[in-house]
C-alpha cells in the first residue's frame, strides 16, 4: 500500500504540468466542464464504492510503463496527447490501489 501511495504522489508531481493545462482548458473551453464532471464522478466512484480496500499491493508494471511513455513522448506529442497519457496512469495507479487490480474498465473510462 505504502509504495502505491508513493507512486501515486511521484505522479502527481510529475504530472503538474498536465494539471495546470487542464484546468487552464477546463476555464476557457465550451465543453470542459463535462470533462471536470467525469473527473469528480471517477474519485466519487472510488470513494463510495462498496467494495473492501484491497491489503495485498498489486504490480505496477502498468502504470510504470505509461510514465515511461509520458517522457519519451513528452517532446513530440502535443499537450492533449500528454494529458491521454498521464490520466490513464493515474487511473491505472488509483485502479491498483483501490480495487486491487490493475485495470478497472469504469475509472478508466472515466478518466
Amino acid at each position: 500500500m505504502k509504495r502505491i501511495l508513493l507512486a501515486l504522489s511521484l505522479q502527481v508531481v510529475a504530472f503538474w504540468e498536465v494539471g495546470r493545462w487542464y484546468l487552464t482548458r477546463a476555464a476557457y473551453s465550451w465543453d470542459q466542464p463535462w470533462g471536470l464532471l467525469a473527473f469528480i464522478a471517477a474519485f466519487v466512484f472510488l470513494l463510495a464504492s462498496k467494495q473492501p480496500w484491497p491489503r495485498t499491493e498489486r504490480s505496477l508494471l502498468l502504470p510504470a510503463g505509461a510514465i515511461v511513455v509520458y517522457i519519451a513522448t513528452y517532446f513530440i506529442l502535443p499537450p492533449l496527447g500528454r494529458a491521454t497519457i498521464a490520466f490513464t496512469a493515474l487511473a491505472l495507479t488509483l485502479s491498483s490501489l483501490r480495487f486491487g487490480r490493475s485495470f478497472h474498465p469504469g475509472l478508466f473510462g472515466l478518466f
